[in-house]
């Protein structure tokens, strides 16, 4: 019976010094370290909700996101049709035209906000707003059975958060000035804005001039209802972020301000300039063209981005302690193992917090930085040897340099990514090439 528990204490300790131990306790660390990183993300979702929430409180005192669209004018008409026995029928409806030309010429001045540790852009534009309606001939109107009704004839204008609505917005049209009243007639081109009846003149050209001066936040964008529309924007702010349908012809950009112009015809638009019945509120909306007022902090896309290499990054790092553990003939308890992935983890923590006070780049390098420098004291400490220790840096220095250009490469990430792994699996597959695994079945000792 004692040679039976000799015998079975014997084989523990065997297989607890074996190499296929270590390995299983190593793999079963990474995958155990998986919770805390998961614990990160959840942190950076949440950190990312409180930010939104600040904007939100913060835009909704001020006015969000402006997306500037319009006019439209529509035109009530009455149609009459004969059917086979010679009744006569009528019915009602509206024609909607698009401006002939439309010009938008807008000056923003912007200032950054703080709400807590958060900043946010808050933008005041003032734009002229001009252009012209050709009703010299409205398609689809057949005009020897359809009498319009001209004198009941008003326009629309699309603001998105009328909240930021500074001004009182006058109209000229022709000759007439005039002022928008609160509230949309029809809900088939806007989600929101302002309406007005005008006084047109049959089957002429018909101009007008709107001025508009609006709040805003984070970003600016306008619809290009005009058969040729033209913007141009002059801003106080260096960041800007285009975005939409369609890019700046031109621009010029400096560390303070910025100018840039589009033009954007109907050809390059997926809806017509004049329609009955027809709701194009989806096609409209999906058409339009702007810029975002870019603050260069919080970067939580970038920490979660890094934290869906954790595994990755825990992986190669337990590697070079294996290596150095088996090819140097030092021995590190899986506790050791375990405070070293817990460091690991606590970069993500770093950059986190970190990133929401500095810039990015800065954080990354701080973190990174303060993470080496621990592991590699603390590699110092427990190995007992200044190569081994360096060795260790070194390689962390690679690998957090590598995963730097793996985030400020999204584009080519995937290939870069890719490449890493190749060159890493070639050089463990170098330095094991000579190795003999059934007979290294038993860790080596110092």
């Amino acid at each position: 019976m004692e040679n039976q528990d000799s015998g079975g204490s014997h084989f523990v300790r065997t297989f607890a010094n074996s190499l296929a131990f270590k390995i299983i306790v190593i793999v079963g660390l990474i995958f155990f370290l998986l919770i805390p990183s998961a614990f990160i993300g959840s942190l950076i979702e949440e950190r990312q909700e409180v930010k939104d929430a600040a904007f939100t409180e913060v835009s909704s005192n001020w006015g969000g996101k402006q997306n500037i669209g319009g006019p439209v004018l529509y035109i009530p008409y009455v149609k009459t049709i004969k059917d086979t026995n010679g009744k006569i029928n009528t019915y009602e409806d509206i024609v909607k035209i698009l401006p002939l030309n439309l010009s938008i010429d807008g000056k923003v001045d912007s200032e950054l906000r703080n709400r807590g540790i958060y900043k946010f852009t808050l933008y005041t534009t003032h734009n002229k707003v001009t252009g012209k309606f050709d009703l010299s001939h409205i398609p689809d109107i057949d005009t020897n059975n359809t009498r319009l009704k001209w004198n009941e004839a008003y326009v629309l204008f699309g603001i998105s958060d009328m909240k930021g609505i500074k001004d009182n917005i006058r109209l000229k049209w022709n000759d007439m000035q005039t002022q928008f009243s609160a509230g949309l007639i029809s809900a088939d081109v806007f989600d929101a804005g302002v309406s007005s009846s005008v006084n047109v003149i049959p089957f002429e050209i018909n101009n007008f001039e709107i001025d508009l001066t609006l709040n805003g936040s984070e970003s600016l964008t306008f619809l290009p209802l005009g058969k040729e529309t033209n913007v141009n924007i002059t801003s106080n702010w260096g960041d800007p972020s285009f975005t939409g349908n369609f890019l700046p012809e031109e621009r010029k950009i400096t560390d303070t301000s910025f100018e840039a112009s589009w033009k954007v015809l109907d050809l390059n638009r997926n809806y017509q300039q004049s329609w009955i019945r027809k709701n194009n509120k989806v096609e409209i909306a999906s058409s339009a063209f702007g810029l975002n007022f870019f603050v260069p902090l919080n970067g939580y896309t970038e920490v979660m981005r890094a934290v869906k290499y954790v595994l990755m990054f825990i992986g190669l790092t337990f590697i070079i302690f294996f290596f150095v553990e088996y090819l140097g003939k030092k021995r590190i308890h899986p506790i050791q193992y375990t405070l070293v992935g817990f460091s690991l983890v606590v970069f993500y923590l770093l950059l986190l917090s970190i990133s929401e006070h500095l810039q990015f780049n800065l954080a990354y390098l701080i973190s990174s930085a303060s993470i080496i420098l621990l592991i590699g004291l603390y590699s110092l400490s427990v190995l007992k040897s200044k190569k081994f220790a360096f060795f260790i840096s070194l390689a962390l220095t690679a690998l957090y340099g590598f995963l730097y250009i793996l985030l400020l490469n999204e584009d080519y990430s995937l290939l870069i990514g890719s490449i890493g792994i190749f060159v890493v699996l070639a050089v463990i597959m170098y330095f094991l090439r000579n190795i003999n695994w059934y007979k290294a079945n038993r860790l080596q000792q110092a």
